[in-house]
């Protein structure tokens, strides 16, 4: 078919020989659908202070279409006191069903792995404001509406100090194609 005509329209590439949604392709573009790798790269350190409100990570959001299904990936380095912690959510559109393990320290110091759930915030341990890692990763099935997977982040608890999420932390999704 040809983009705007129809219900639906084909794009270069496609999704398993299928057809997205009239209008669809300017939401991620055909480069985008053609590659089931999606990376988004934190380019800048940013930091939040005295603030337990999540705020939006900058450079780590990507948009994911509709009834897809996603391995994720997630690699975050932070520093944080020992006091304000750091707390962090994976963001999925509504209806989206992830089932995944995080790898990191929790607020006790230890190093711990755990179940995370779709849009849960994690606590994990600040190391005496050490550069600190924690990695995370599942499998996401999108539901009907398409939209955007993010990352947000504060401290755990109050204190006027630096959380800081380091340039170089990274979220990733890799788009599994059903044969």
């Amino acid at each position: 078919g040809t983009a705007g005509a129809g219900d639906a329209a084909s794009l270069p590439g496609g999704i398993g020989g299928r057809t997205l949604p009239r209008g669809f392709s300017g939401l991620l573009g055909a480069a985008r659908v053609s590659n089931p790798l999606l990376r988004a790269v934190k380019t800048r350190d940013q930091s939040v202070n005295n603030s337990t409100a999540f705020v939006d990570a900058e450079d780590l959001s990507f948009k994911v279409l509709p009834t897809e299904i996603y391995r994720i990936s997630v690699h975050l380095m932070y520093t944080s006191g020992i006091t304000p912690d750091f707390k962090w959510t994976l963001q999925f559109p509504t209806g989206a069903i992830y089932n995944g393990m995080i790898t990191g320290y929790n607020t006790a110091f230890a190093i711990v792995s755990t179940d995370q759930a779709e849009n849960s915030s994690e606590a994990q341990g600040g190391l005496f404001g050490a550069r600190t890692v924690l990695v995370a990763w599942g499998i996401c099935v999108i539901g009907a509406t398409a939209g955007t997977v993010k990352i947000q982040f504060a401290q755990n608890a109050l204190e006027v100090s630096n959380t800081t999420l380091h340039r170089g932390s990274f979220l990733q999704a890799e788009r599994l194609l059903l044969m």
